[in-house]
Formats: C-alpha cells, structure tokens, sequence
C-alpha cells in the first residue's frame, strides 16, 4: 500500500512539473506562426494607403465602365453613342483612373514601397 502510494505520488509530481512546459512550448509555437505570418506581409510597405489607392482606382474604373455601358451601344468595332456627354465622362473617368495608378505605381518605386501589381488584372 505505501508503494503504490509512494509512485503515485511521484507520478502526480512528475506531471506537476512537466504542465508548465508544455503550455510554454504551444506557445512559442503560436509565436513563431505569427511572426512568419507578418514577415510575409513584409513586401508591401504603408498597406493601408495601398488599399485606398487601389480602392479608388477600382471604383473610378466601375463608375467609367457602367457610364461607357449607360451611354453607348459597344459592337466590336463600332461605338452607337446615344449619350456623348457621358461617353466622355465615362472615358475621362478611365484615363484619369490610370493616371492615378500610374502616379502611384511611379511614387512606390522611387521610394521603394514594393507596390507591384497591376489593378486591372485579377491574377498577377
């Protein structure tokens, strides 16, 4: 009876001790997955001013494409005007979306923000 008691309490000492560890090893685990998460959101500096550049730049060329399909009929080739004043809002809505990016895309590789990617298309 005073050996089984005697290695069962060893046994909870025992796991007493190993409990702190392994918490402390999930952790750091926990850690090290963080830390490479954010090491590979590392390429692309100032993501919040990003993601507004490349908000507006979307939401002109959405607003130029709707109005280019408001005011004209578009047959391959052949453009059936019905509205021009809005045919040239919708294109002046295009260019300048262009411009824009083009200015940004210009201002991140002078000052190395790492912005490499093209708003127009879906899969770089």
């Amino acid at each position: 009876m005073k050996k089984k008691i005697l290695i069962g309490s060893m046994l909870v000492l025992t796991l007493l001790l190993l409990m702190p560890s392994i918490p402390a090893i999930q952790h750091k685990t926990i850690e090290e997955g963080i830390k490479q998460d954010l090491q590979e959101l590392e390429w692309i500096r100032h993501p919040l001013l990003y993601t507004l550049v490349m908000l507006l730049c979307y939401f002109r060329m959405i607003r130029a494409t709707i109005i280019l399909n408001i005011a004209s009929d578009y047959i391959w080739w052949y453009h059936d005007i019905h509205f021009p004043l809005l045919f040239i809002r919708g294109v002046w809505l295009a260019v300048t979306s262009g411009i824009w990016y083009t200015f940004w895309q210009i201002v991140s590789d002078i000052l190395g923000w790492g912005w490499d990617t093209n708003p127009f298309m879906i899969n770089n």
